[in-house]
């Protein structure tokens, strides 16, 4: 922190609460009043970067409309009160609620601001366990259901989300999200324009698969722009041609899958040749055959999915593809692929990781 005696302006050094890139942040104030927000150029991740969003969060923090108090009440009828009040209110709503319909009609959402607030997250999370109720929600079961349900089915946790390694990484894809709007999907990516430039300065690969031409797709080496809901054609017909003409990685298979897995595998994208990739997509067949041809020509392949993907009729599908896509390639947890974050207070690489199964009984991991 800096400050100017001449005019009681100080620089404070914080980070950007609006998202989960958490973009460092230089705040000049005037006593308790935000005169300008700007990009720290010092920090690590980044690097000066700042979103319109981010330079505004003054204008946030002061709106007359913010809630500095806790209120009860509706309409006309809210009123402010101290915390007393307020929490010894909720508490008997809640219980009231859990005594006469069962604990699980509480309901409880954990949005992306837990982010930014690990002991406020952690707190939530213990509530939630007090009060016994099953109906736990979050920006990932609305946005993206279908990835912890296809990571905890695949490796043995729900939380257990692959991220881009920016170092080693050869042939990156990204899938229905835009991350230069989005700064990232599940996992953060700041300072997006300089960081996707990166990954498709040659000899490395970025191709971008969206309907749209995207301000993602703009950066990208390749950009295929297939029908809506229709990604889950192009990865089978990537897998299957891998599995069939060559590129996947089949000693890995040997020391990790079973025959009658991927004897599984190659009969459930055994439909999905060439002709029907094109008719499904609507693409045309050298786009489909380049985008298998970039693959094997750097052998592992970092793939990340978005809404775009996540929030189709065949999100799951299509998400489970793409891990089986990067699974037959040996991508994961290798140079070019993509690597599990074992998180500071989960320690997944100390699990004895195992999937809940299909009734999901239990909690993942």
């Amino acid at each position: 922190m800096t400050s100017d005696s001449a005019t009681s302006l100080r620089q404070v050094r914080s980070f950007c609460r609006f998202c989960s890139a958490l973009c460092g942040i230089v705040v000049t104030v005037d006593g308790d009043q935000v005169v300008e927000v700007r990009g720290d150029a010092d920090h690590p991740l980044s690097r000066g970067y700042t979103c319109p969003k981010g330079r505004a969060l003054g204008a946030w923090h002061h709106h007359p409309e913010r809630l500095d108090v806790p209120s009860v009440g509706r309409g006309t009828a809210q009123r402010a009160t101290d915390w007393d009040a307020a929490l010894g209110d909720l508490a008997g709503r809640l219980q009231a609620t859990a005594n006469e319909y069962g604990p699980d009609a509480v309901g409880m959402y954990m949005a992306t601001a837990t982010s930014f607030d690990a002991a406020g997250g952690r707190m939530a999370f213990r509530l939630f366990q007090a009060l016994g109720t099953k109906s736990r929600y979050s920006a990932v079961t609305i946005d993206t259901p279908c990835r912890p349900l296809v990571c905890d089915q695949l490796s043995g946790n729900a939380g257990l989300m692959p991220c881009i390694d920016e170092e080693t990484a050869g042939l990156t894809i990204l899938v229905g999200t835009n991350p230069v709007v989005s700064h990232g999907h599940t996992t953060s990516l700041p300072d997006p324009v300089n960081r996707l430039r990166a990954l498709a300065a040659g000899p490395r690969e970025l191709w971008v698969i969206d309907p749209r031409r995207t301000e993602s797709a703009r950066l990208a080496t390749r950009h295929l722009a297939p029908r809506p809901g229709t990604d889950h054609a192009i990865f089978a017909f990537a897998i299957r041609s891998l599995l069939t003409d060559g590129g996947a990685d089949l000693p890995y298979l040997e020391r990790h899958a079973t025959e009658a897995d991927v004897h599984a595998l190659r009969m459930a994208v055994e439909p999905f040749d060439l002709a029907r990739a094109t008719e499904e997509t609507g693409l045309e067949a050298d786009e489909l055959t380049d985008l298998v041809a970039a693959i094997r020509r750097h052998r592992r392949l970092g793939a990340m999915t978005g809404t775009g993907t996540t929030m189709s009729a065949v999100a799951n599908s299509t998400e489970w593809l793409v891990w089986a896509l990067q699974i037959i390639t040996g991508s994961y947890e290798q140079p070019g692929g993509l690597w599990f974050h074992p998180g500071f207070l989960r320690c997944f690489d100390r699990r004895n990781l195992r999937p809940s199964g299909p009734d999901l009984v239990r909690w993942p991991g």
